[in-house]
């Protein structure tokens, strides 16, 4: 099997996850990428191209998959443009702050999160109202601070995008499907200023991105239908379990 159709796989797999729960596909596509060539006799990616792919592949699947949800009402546009700012400015500045951080530091700061983020997921959702679109419906210095937050772990670890789920759901009561779409569509702000820096820098592939973009056309649009037709249970089920092995992979590489 040639590298560029085992991307354009892997692109697919990873657009299909972040269509369906709205998740950054970042952390989906970068395991895959670095672990998973090796195990089919393909030779890795480095950490530099992988992040490259990953940042383009996420930048494409979150544009596809705003538009589809968006499409059937799935987004709040309101709530989109009072996180994404404040999440790229929060981005910016702990990147910078980052480097002056030991990693352990970093990626401790990460597991803890991740299992916060996790354990909310677990939460009873009683309070959450589905059958009410509630759309621009939410507090709006709340919304800044999740973005904060949420830009915070960007900025220091390179993800954070996944923190918003919850914190959308639980603390500023948006509905499951709106949930999920307004998650992608504030992912499309820090995926594309990854993708400008990793373009800039020469750590995009030209081959395998574009194989990776193929694959990822019909893996949102699976994605997005699917998210579609399963109840809002199911869909905080699957994000909840996603969430925790990304927790658990965090604690994995800290403790070991």
């Amino acid at each position: 099997m040639s590298v560029e159709l085992f991307v354009g796989i892997l692109g697919l797999v990873g657009a299909f996850i972040s269509a369906l729960v709205g998740i950054g596909g970042a952390i989906v596509m970068l395991p895959l990428l670095l672990y998973v060539p090796p195990l089919v006799g393909l030779p890795p990616f480095d950490i530099k191209a992988a992040t490259g792919l990953a940042s383009a592949q996420v930048l494409f699947a979150t544009v596809l998959g705003t538009l589809l949800h968006h499409r059937r009402g799935s987004v709040d546009r309101q709530l989109v443009l009072w996180v994404a700012p404040a999440m790229t400015a929060a981005s910016l500045l702990a990147a910078i702050v980052s480097s002056a951080l030991p990693p352990q530091a970093l990626l401790a700061t990460f597991a803890v999160v991740a299992t916060a983020a996790g354990g909310a997921m677990f939460l009873p959702a009683r309070h959450l109202v589905e059958e009410h679109p509630r759309v621009g419906e939410f507090n709006r210095p709340l919304a800044c601070l999740i973005g904060v937050v949420s830009g915070t772990l960007v900025g220091l670890v390179g993800s954070g995008t996944f923190v918003l789920a919850p914190a959308f759901l639980h603390l500023l009561r948006v509905p499951t499907r709106i949930t999920i779409g307004s998650t992608l569509g504030v992912a499309v702000f820090a995926a594309l200023a990854a993708t400008l820096g990793k373009t800039a820098t020469g750590q995009v592939p030209l081959g395998p991105t574009l194989a990776v973009l193929v694959g990822t056309v019909p893996g949102v649009y699976v994605g997005a239908q699917l998210s579609g037709r399963l109840s809002p249970g199911l869909l905080r089920a699957l994000l909840a379990v996603l969430i925790t092995v990304v927790a658990l992979r965090a604690w994995w590489d800290l403790l070991r």
